[in-house]
């Protein structure tokens, strides 16, 4: 017959001819039957759980497998080594530095030309710091002008676009 031990909750054998006290293979208490054994409850029904196992494929059907996969790269245009959209920011960023900085070096001869600088060099590094940000979050990509780019547009809008502006109010 089967028992569960009242102390350590594990089951155990005993003869149904066993009376009195028996102890406990398990914790070693000493029982008595059947006040302290409680009758053990049969164990559920096993859940199966489907399992896939990993099929070896062949070199050939490997190959052809990486092939479709450059093919199916190649007619959406895509490519491993570029990241468009950071260089696309770092360009950005770059372009509006150069105006900035040429616009403040002539701003005695042409004030006209650092009022203009400036004020389109806001929405233009902001756009160069979202589209490097943007770059940087692309995964698999080269993120050298990603991040090149969110330094420089950091720079122009922390430092050099506001400098700007303090020029221009300075020299009115």
């Amino acid at each position: 017959m089967t028992f569960r031990c009242s102390q350590c909750g594990k089951t155990s054998e005993a003869s149904a001819s066993v009376d009195g006290d028996i102890e406990c293979p398990h914790c070693g208490t000493r029982l008595q039957l059947p006040s302290m054994l409680e009758k053990a409850k049969p164990a559920p029904n096993p859940m199966v759980l489907p399992v896939v196992m990993a099929t070896s494929d062949t070199p050939e059907l490997a190959q052809e497998k990486v092939k479709d996969l450059q093919e199916t790269r190649k007619q959406r245009g895509e490519d491993r080594a570029s990241n468009g959209i950071g260089a696309l920011g770092f360009a950005l960023g770059l372009a509006t530095l150069l105006f900035l900085f040429s616009a403040a070096a002539v701003r005695k001869e042409m004030p006209i030309y650092l009022v203009f600088a400036s004020c389109i060099s806001v929405p233009a590094s902001l756009f160069a710091l979202v589209f490097s940000v943007m770059g940087l979050l692309r995964l698999g990509r080269s993120k050298i002008f990603s991040l090149l780019g969110v330094l420089i547009a950091g720079f122009l809008v922390v430092a050099a676009i506001p400098a700007a502006f303090l020029a221009l109010r300075q020299g009115n």
